[in-house]
């Protein structure tokens, strides 16, 4: 019983004197301490400096409303492009009601039609592309997933085409 006070009494003086030397104020670093000298000399040496700061910042403003509007533009015409194969998709998922195709030809239009929804699920918006290219690489996205309905459409077409001739 003895020794566990002994124990507990060296615990709490070893935590005593590592509080005290983590939390007392020392004045051993003197560089935390900043005065209005040494702020103000960290600052530009002249006004003509400044001023080439401010054309540069000026120039970079107006390559970045460039930049902004040669998006909005891309991506209006991203919209239009999703708006199309949207149309597309509900045209053909009318068609395919009550049709009825081999494994393989069904497995094809399902893969096409799947790939095609997956890119109008959760479409990105203007804010989820940093350059112009993104947002273009997106439209080819949307026209490789179009090219693939055509793939369908050939299909539904070759399923209509024997019910005609009867």
């Amino acid at each position: 019983m003895k020794m566990m006070k002994i124990m507990a009494t060296l615990i709490v003086l070893i935590l005593g004197v590592s509080s005290f030397r983590l939390f007392w104020h020392s004045n051993k670093n003197p560089d935390t301490h900043f005065t209005q000298e040494s702020i103000s000399s960290t600052g530009s040496a002249s006004p003509a400096a400044a001023i080439s700061q401010d054309v540069a910042t000026v120039d970079a403003n107006t390559i970045d409303a460039d930049r902004v509007m040669q998006m909005k533009t891309e991506y209006a015409l991203l919209e239009q492009a999703r708006k199309t194969l949207k149309r597309r998709l509900s045209r053909l998922k009318h068609h395919l009601w009550d049709m009825k195709f081999s494994s393989e030809d069904a497995k094809q239009a399902s893969d096409s039609l799947l790939y095609a929804y997956k890119l109008l699920k959760n479409p990105d918006q203007l804010g989820a592309f940093s350059n112009v290219v993104m947002i273009a690489d997106e439209r080819a996205k949307i026209r490789f997933a179009s090219k693939g309905l055509d793939g369908v459409d050939q299909l539904i077409v070759a399923y209509e085409q024997p019910d005609k001739q009867q």
